[in-house]
């Protein structure tokens, strides 16, 4: 509906723009959430920044790369950052893998940085629905509703990520080991996200006709539970995280 935001002779990208915005709010979110639960808030801070530039700048090269032959008359246009030519996936697998990395350089305790990061998360997942809306393709199947042509799925996943939220926020400080705050939400975002998904219009789908989207939710969900049943084992709960150890938001 707006690919751009007009402001005044300037015409700024809706996405990239939007999910610029999202990560600086994100950002500090996690610096706040992290404070609270009495953690090493600058560090966390700094590593997720480290995170995200990484990210961000994987994600620019390697559609730079794929399109070479665009950007050699125009070098400028390799710098600015408002576009939306980024390879999404590429830049997504260098975040979560220097942010590993930066976890154990720092070392922080992952699990509880994991927790802390939980609102962080849904506000991206609120935000990525919300952009989709308003500038994407992510357009839902025919409604069999006659005063709803289409199903708003945007809106759906955005219910769905603040359900979760609102959950963290209730529990967060009863979980009974670290790490359970994260795997429980993306677990469960995942389930809903497979079913949801089954109101798309615009799904990537294999040679066989399997939504690619679905297949990647679905082993997202299968780690999150497994990683929850195994540490919920006897073993496990030996020397569980107390939620004393954690300030009350």
């Amino acid at each position: 509906m707006y690919p751009f935001l007009q402001l005044g002779p300037v015409a700024l990208p809706t996405k990239a723009f939007l999910y610029l915005l999202g990560m600086w709010w994100s950002l500090s979110l996690l610096e706040w959430t992290a404070a609270r639960r009495a953690l090493p808030a600058a560090q966390i801070y700094q590593a997720a920044v480290i995170s995200v530039a990484s990210g961000l700048a994987a994600a620019r090269l390697a559609f730079i790369a794929q399109n070479w032959s665009a950007y050699t008359s125009n070098w400028l246009a390799m710098l600015w950052p408002l576009h939306e030519g980024y390879q999404p996936t590429l830049g997504l697998a260098v975040a979560v893998g220097v942010a590993i990395l930066a976890l154990r350089a720092y070392q922080l305790p992952s699990a509880a940085v994991a927790d802390a990061a939980v609102p962080a998360l849904a506000s991206l997942l609120i935000l990525h629905a919300l952009t989709d809306w308003l500038a994407g393709p992510g357009l839902g199947q025919a409604s069999p509703w006659s005063w709803l042509p289409q199903h708003p799925v945007q809106l759906y996943e955005m219910v769905l990520a603040t359900g979760f939220w609102l959950i963290w926020w209730r529990t967060h400080g009863q979980q009974p080991f670290a790490g359970w705050s994260m795997a429980f939400v993306m677990g469960g975002y995942s389930f809903g996200r497979i079913f949801l998904l089954t109101f798309r219009a615009n799904l990537w789908l294999t040679a066989t006709g399997w939504p690619i989207a679905q297949w990647v939710y679905l082993l997202l969900l299968c780690g999150a539970w497994g990683w929850l049943a195994w540490h919920s084992q006897p073993a496990g709960r030996n020397n569980p995280a107390s939620s004393d150890e954690f300030t009350q938001i």
